[in-house]
């Protein structure tokens, strides 16, 4: 015991003398002829950009041929039993196509919606920089058309679906969005969408046509 109480008095004088001393080392205050120790922040200064920032162009669709015909390429072929809107936006070249769905009588919460409340269809053609016809569309559908729809639109191999996710909550009948993006030429991805759109509303009713 006697021993032990040796050591341990020894060892706690040893920690102490070396805690002080390298607290004196770190202040400068050693009497050893070495300098003192100088402590330094080693901040890495911000590097200076090599470049100048540039400004980002507004995206722009590729230049359309100006005797493209979007009504007959595009327009005439969806045409829709419920109507629709087609729209062509110069500056940028787009044509968008508007099918609304008023075949839906939609509640949320039991309160009616409006079909002018977004409950339709839409779909943009414009020309693409690599010079295809490129396609950001959008279907609302009923919950038991939509698998009909994806099949269709993905029958040429043309068009990818990118989102299939619900419009509302509590909604009656219950609304699917399905988002896709094609690329290809015009009149296919057209066709390619007049076929989706078969599948939907009375149209799906409809019994298909005997292929002669």
């Amino acid at each position: 015991m006697v021993t032990r109480t040796i050591y341990s008095k020894e060892l706690s004088s040893l920690f102490s003398g070396l805690f002080l001393f390298a607290i004196s080392m770190a202040m400068g205050c050693s009497t050893a002829s070495s300098p003192p120790i100088q402590l330094h922040a080693f901040v890495e200064a911000p590097a200076a950009p090599k470049h100048a920032p540039r400004s980002i162009p507004p995206a722009t669709s590729q230049p359309t041929d100006p005797n493209f015909d979007w009504k007959g390429e595009i327009g005439d072929i969806l045409t829709s039993p419920t109507g629709l809107n087609a729209a062509l936006n110069i500056p940028d070249q787009v044509y968008t196509v508007t099918v609304p769905r008023p075949d839906i009588l939609l509640q949320i919460e039991g309160m009616s919606v409006p079909t002018a409340a977004g409950i339709a269809s839409t779909f943009h053609f414009y020309r693409c920089t690599c010079g295809k016809m490129s396609l950001l569309g959008e279907f609302i559908v009923i919950d038991y058309e939509a698998n009909d729809v994806i099949d269709a639109l993905r029958a040429g191999a043309i068009i990818r679906i990118t989102g299939v996710s619900p419009i509302a909550i509590g909604d009656q009948p219950r609304l699917l969005s399905v988002r896709f993006h094609g690329e290809g030429e015009a009149s296919p991805l057209a066709k390619l969408v007049k076929e989706a759109m078969r599948w939907t509303g009375e149209q799906r009713m409809k019994p298909a046509k005997k292929i002669e």
